[in-house]
């Protein structure tokens, strides 16, 4: 009786944590290939992010003298994340524009940024 009972608290047990785990593996960096389309006077781009409700950056980028598709391959939590792109043109001129990308496994993200 005892090893019946043993039996069904490991089980259980395996099973418990088994699907903390298995969330926690969703949730965790995924690969993804953003493309930054830039207007044609961008001198530098960069990018800082971090989750979407603040806090400390998870990621950054930086391209001088980019070409009108800035093309960075990268690993971000899976979800939300959000994106302070600064576009820097050739006179210096700094603007930040901001979007909420979601980071799917191998996705491909293309942000227009040419009418910012």
């Amino acid at each position: 009786m005892r090893r019946k009972v043993a039996l069904i608290v490991l089980l259980v047990g395996v099973v418990l944590v088994g699907g903390k785990l298995v969330g926690q593996l969703d949730r965790g960096p995924v690969p993804l290939e953003v493309h930054y389309l830039v207007p044609r006077d961008t001198a530098a781009v960069e990018v800082l992010v971090s989750p979407p409700a603040g806090g400390e950056a998870i990621a950054t980028f930086e391209s001088r003298d980019p070409s009108e598709d800035v093309v960075s391959h990268t690993r971000l939590p899976a979800g939300d994340n959000a994106f302070a792109i600064t576009l820097v043109d050739r006179a210096g001129e700094r603007r930040t524009v901001t979007r909420t990308v979601e980071a799917r496994r191998d996705a491909v993200i293309r942000i227009d940024l040419r009418r910012q």
